[in-house]
């Protein structure tokens, strides 16, 4: 904080401001994100590949009536 100055007003009451960064839903801190990628669900590599094209037709067309539909209103 700042005086009407510019000059520093002293420390922070309400501490330093890495202390009280919290999350969207005001859960408390937010955790770092991990120096590695985590493993993937075994629910969802069980899947496999998804498949590019659907009886000739890009997924990208199939979905582009809904994105234009939820888009739109």
């Amino acid at each position: 904080m700042t005086d009407h100055g510019g000059a520093p007003a002293g420390p922070d009451p309400d501490g330093p401001l890495s202390a009280r960064v919290a999350d969207f839903w005001g859960g408390g801190p937010v955790p770092a994100a991990p120096d590695v990628p985590l493993e993937p669900d075994p629910a969802v590599a069980a899947l496999g590949q998804p498949a590019l094209v659907v009886r000739g037709r890009n997924c990208a067309d199939l979905v582009r009536p809904a994105y234009r539909a939820m888009t739109s209103r």
